[in-house]
């Protein structure tokens, strides 16, 4: 009879309210360490609910850490028999239907190869996810697990194990390849607790869908088709976008594919509706809403303010004028919107991230530039923003591994002296440009400034879902041209 095996020690990444904790006791752990990146949470259960918990994170071998899960990950060097993920069915606070437009750092493939490294040699990552028909979450994991396990040069099919009950679906991926022993007891814990298995080296399709039963095992026919040699097919034609989530694309719950959208809506009247993504449709309908707001409250003025502007000696049509406000609003929010998101990744924690995002260093020394050097400088402080804001791009990439297990001091004073050179640029050429039509058509600045507005309102939502499709990179990439055409514009004004 082949014997349990059970971890002796367990790390629980998003601990919460404990439920993957008391799990762990339960289990026999004699060694617990649960993170958290709310203290709040963990005062709480500590504190306030320390009775109802059975004082559950006071208890010998238990260990809670106030921290985010992807710095505890890249910080902490100790490895575990088990490391349970529970914020793999984290849906952002909005709900499956608004969640497709949350990035989440969390189950990307980099995320995921962190925590593998988490796991001792023996030892097994465990992800838990809603269980949805047609499948989505699952299949999305699994996906992102067999990049991250292909990349460190292992066979996904002897390394992946999944299993389902009638809500959930929990996907175990092994250092090791899973043995014959692993096997058995992996039937036997879905055959004593009615789980349907899914996935496990040499599985037949007869053992898949007994106990929760659906009409095809979808699941497993999904994460069959990811294991065999048409994985690419299976993707690019699935209904759903179950590709891998990156760090550069952290759309982890987005699922929308605009060639399901007229098989969703015949089916509306059935329940299709619960099939769309709506966060990402609102966000295309505040996009097209922007726009022709924009269309109606600048481009008709322009009418009337192109020939003014062409009688004004010396100055520029007011085409070239739309160009450049409308080109620096743009680029600045595509900017500040990409690396917002960018510097989470080794400062752990957004507020962080918008801190030094917003510093204004540019804007601060705007003045002292229009003093010194006049609005004859506006196409290079455009160009060097564009150069700097791809530089920073490169920077990013290669310093974010490095330091990402340093102290938040470091990190913080890495992310200032990357970002600031950008920031200082970019504050430049809007308020010299402003002084410059100031001083020789004052009656355009007010729709100057409603030019730049719309722009600024409108490239938020562009870069969002630019990046849901292209990746952050692209959004910078974008954000830089956007200040060349800035520049090109800004050297006729």
């Amino acid at each position: 009879r082949v014997k349990e095996r059970r971890p002796s020690s367990v790390l629980v990444l998003g601990a919460g309210g404990g439920e993957g904790v008391l799990r762990a006791v339960e289990g026999g752990a004699s060694s617990v360490v649960g993170v958290e990146v709310n203290p709040q949470i963990i005062d709480l259960v500590e504190r306030d609910y320390a009775d109802l918990s059975g004082s559950l994170y006071g208890r010998p071998g238990v260990e809670i850490v106030a921290s985010d899960v992807r710095g505890f990950a890249s910080r902490d060097k100790r490895v575990f028999d088990l490391v349970e993920v529970v914020a793999a069915g984290d849906y952002g606070g909005g709900g499956p239907a608004l969640a497709s437009l949350s990035e989440s750092f969390l189950l990307t493939v980099e995320a995921l190869g962190l925590y593998l490294d988490r796991v001792a040699p023996a030892g097994l990552l465990s992800l838990t996810s809603p269980v949805e028909n047609p499948p989505r979450d699952t299949l999305k994991l699994a996906a992102t697990a067999i990049e991250v396990l292909e990349r460190r040069g292992s066979d996904p099919p002897r390394h992946l194990a999944i299993l389902r009950s009638w809500q959930t679906a929990t996907l175990l991926v092994s250092r090791r390849a899973i043995t014959d022993d692993d096997v058995e007891r992996l039937r036997r814990f879905a055959r004593e607790r009615f789980f349907d298995l899914v996935a496990f080296p040499g599985m037949d399709a007869a053992e898949a869908n007994r106990y929760n039963r659906l009409d095809r095992p979808w699941l497993h026919l999904g994460v069959r088709s990811l294991l065999g040699p048409d994985r690419d097919t299976f993707l690019a034609g699935y209904e759903f976008d179950v590709r891998p989530a990156f760090d550069d694309r952290p759309f982890f719950h987005q699922f929308f594919r605009w060639s399901s959208l007229g098989r969703i809506l015949a089916v509306r009247d059935s329940g299709g509706m619960s099939l769309l993504e709506a966060g990402y449709l609102v966000l295309v309908m505040t996009l097209a809403q922007g726009v022709a707001l924009a269309a109606i409250l600048v481009l008709v003025p322009w009418w009337g303010l192109r020939r003014s502007a062409r009688g004004r000696r010396g100055h520029a049509p007011a085409r070239r004028l739309v160009v450049f406000f409308a080109a620096l609003g743009l680029g600045f929010l595509f900017l500040e919107v990409a690396y917002l998101q960018k510097l989470v990744l080794f400062l752990h924690h957004p507020v962080y991230s918008a801190a030094v995002v917003f510093a204004g260093l540019g804007s601060a020394a705007s003045g002292l530039a229009r003093r010194r050097w006049g609005e004859r400088d506006i196409p290079a402080a455009a160009l060097g923003a564009a150069v700097l804001a791809a530089a920073a791009l490169v920077a990013v990439r290669a310093v974010a591994p490095v330091v990402a297990s340093s102290p938040a001091v470091v990190r913080v004073g890495v992310a200032v002296a990357l970002i600031a050179p950008m920031a200082f640029a970019m504050g430049m050429p809007l308020p010299l440009g402003m002084a410059r039509l100031r001083r020789r058509a004052p009656g355009l600045v007010p729709w100057a400034w409603g030019v730049n507005g719309f722009a600024s309102v409108v490239s938020p939502v562009l870069a969002t879902l630019v990046a849901v499709h292209l990746g952050f990179g692209v959004v910078v990439l974008l954000g830089a041209a956007a200040y060349v055409v800035a520049a090109a514009a800004g050297s006729r004004l």
